[in-house]
């Protein structure tokens, strides 16, 4: 009898060709239903497998990073520890030869073959995976191009009917004709997401350095935001990554400067297909400059840092299931197991060690990232302590960001009087209530 699969399944992956490790990554991860978890060299694996979590169910390497023989020592590691992991190596080792699977690097598809084989995927498993054909984009984004850069898709009584092929003319006045009966929302192969993420993002820069109107840029800078979360995920901090990043964060400081009041910037980001991470993200920086208006020491700087904080410091868990989390009490609940949970529990630091090759970061962002859960370490929520160690600036990120995860955490038109009432008793001491005065005097509906 076959053993019962695992879900989610992890897959380790050590490869340092950019280009191969995005494409492993999205086939494994879709026809293989796993998580998968990038590593830089054997040592950096091997430290993952010491740690106190379950293992991965495949580790798939290079045979060199850089000078070391990476595969090799992983071999001598397992085998050691008896881990019983099975392994594909990215090319060949005579060394190796009969003990691990070792297959062509060019041929990509066979990886995924030989992966599903090891870990028991049959076909008639992948049926009940929850793995979505098709991801959802704005249609917004697609004016101005001049060529479908990927197969898209739009929807028509409940079927994916197929708008344009690669490479094929866009046809502006049938996108607008899509856009006028109401059809907003546009679709590619979940496969093709990552390839046109990277391949529109200058014209996503474009875009949101041109958009005038707030509610088009919010949605722009949303499938921006996406985007570069996904590419920040696969390939690591790059030139597009970066680019698209300022883009975002400009955008975003403009919708703040023009932004509407909050429950109708809510509305506006409830019509689109961007992530709750996302919406958050906007929200939390709406909330933050406008209370930075409110404190005697606030200034123009600090509204920027608060952009650039509202954009990276949930970047690592783009996840809607796992952004969710802003409490010890919700992370309990959440169930995650140790991966995932150690994934939430150091997900600021993370950010702040991305931060680390972006240049241009504001003084003082990673800092306040850091610090964003009221911890002054990065890792893990507290309790019900406030900590005194936090600084002024991460306090009103703080507040910012507890009072919008409660809005958007409410089913039904959210009760802003009992959210405020609540976070009044909660947050009232120092530094903590002065920022609850600044977020109680810049809305209008708590200052009557």
């Amino acid at each position: 009898m076959a053993k019962d699969l695992k879900l989610p399944r992890r897959i380790v992956l050590v490869e340092s060709d950019s280009t191969l490790k995005s494409l492993l990554s999205q086939n494994l991860e879709l026809y293989t239903g796993s998580e998968v978890i990038f590593k830089n060299d054997a040592d950096d694996l091997v430290d993952y497998l010491k740690r106190d979590i379950e293992l991965p169910n495949l580790i798939i390497s290079e045979n060199m990073a850089g000078d070391e023989y990476t595969m090799l020592k992983i071999f001598y590691y397992v085998n050691s520890q008896k881990l019983g992991i099975p392994m594909i190596l990215l090319g060949e080792n005579a060394k190796l030869a009969g003990q691990v699977e070792q297959i062509d690097r060019t041929e990509w598809q066979s990886v995924i073959k030989t992966a599903g084989k090891l870990m028991e995927v049959s076909a008639a498993s992948m049926v009940d995976l929850d793995m979505p054909e098709y991801y959802p984009f704005n249609l917004i984004v697609l004016f101005g191009l001049e060529n479908y850069p990927v197969d898209f898709y739009h929807d028509e009584e409940g079927e994916r009917v197929l708008l344009g092929s690669r490479g094929d003319a866009l046809d502006n006045a049938k996108l607008q004709s899509l856009l006028t009966a109401g059809e907003e929302t546009i679709y590619t192969k979940s496969l093709d997401r990552l390839a046109f993420a990277t391949g529109i993002s200058g014209h996503l820069q474009t875009l949101l350095l041109t958009e005038k109107d707030p509610k088009k840029l919010a949605t722009i800078a949303g499938e921006a935001f996406d985007s570069v979360a996904l590419m920040l995920s696969k390939n690591g901090i790059s030139e597009k990554s970066i680019n698209l990043a300022r883009a975002t964060i400009t955008a975003m400081e403009k919708v703040v400067k023009n932004s509407p009041k909050l429950d109708v910037l809510m509305e506006i980001l409830a019509r689109d297909q961007n992530s709750i991470a996302w919406k958050h993200c906007l929200m939390t920086c709406v909330v933050s400059s406008a209370m930075i208006e409110k404190v005697d020491w606030g200034n123009k700087d600090q509204v920027t840092k608060l952009a650039f904080t509202s954009f990276f410091h949930d970047i690592c868990i783009p996840e809607d299931r796992l952004s969710r989390i802003q409490s010890a009490a919700e992370l309990e609940e959440a169930g995650l197991d140790k991966e995932e949970r150690q994934r939430v529990e150091r997900h600021a630091l993370k950010a702040c060690e991305i931060l680390r090759d972006h240049p241009g970061v504001p003084f003082g962002v990673e800092n306040v990232i850091q610090q964003h859960h009221g911890m002054p370490g990065g890792v893990g929520f507290p309790e019900d302590h406030l900590d005194n160690r936090i600084t002024p600036l991460a306090i009103v990120f703080r507040i910012a960001e507890h009072y919008v995860h409660a809005l958007l955490d409410c089913e039904e038109e959210p009760n802003t009087l009992e959210i405020m009432r609540v976070m009044l008793n909660r947050y009232n001491k120092g530094h903590y209530q002065k920022a609850m005065e600044a977020l109680k005097a810049c809305h209008g509906k708590f200052s009557a």
